[in-house]
């Protein structure tokens, strides 16, 4: 059971998505893209884009420290899984730790898109909507 619990840890930590980069594919090959462009695709007007790039900011400020402590806490994972005998208090206590930070940074994300799908007009948000569709769709469905 721990080391399914911490192979489950450090699966989970691998699979963090990009703080603010967003990448699309494009014939197999992933490239870096403005995350800002599909809010301008939508419609958004420069101020708006100026709020957005703030609240990306911000929730990319906040999420760093997560992110590093949740990095921390694998690599002391992945060490403690080399003990003969492992300490269940301690990987169990990382492991809350860890769903913790999982469960904040999910969290601040989706508040983050509320605030920007809160900054743009109904039109646009309609338009938004319509455009992750057809990402979806291009992708297969896929998440990044």
């Amino acid at each position: 059971m721990r080391k399914t619990l911490l192979l489950h840890a450090m699966f989970i930590i691998a699979m963090l998505p990009p703080l603010l980069a967003h990448t699309a594919e494009t014939e197999g090959v992933t490239e870096r893209r403005d995350p800002v462009l599909i809010y301008r695709e939508a419609g958004a007007t420069p101020e708006q884009e100026a709020k957005i790039r703030q609240f990306a900011q911000e929730y990319d400020k906040e999420a760093r420290v997560r992110v590093e402590r949740l990095h921390n806490l694998t690599r002391q994972m992945k060490e403690l899984s080399y003990e003969p005998e492992m300490d269940d208090k301690k990987i169990l206590g990382m492991q809350d730790e860890i769903n913790q930070l999982q469960n904040a940074l999910s969290t601040d994300r989706i508040k983050m898109m509320l605030k920007i799908r809160g900054s743009l007009n109904n039109e646009q948000r309609t338009k938004l909507v319509e455009l992750l569709k057809e990402r979806d769709q291009h992708q297969g469905g896929r998440t990044n």
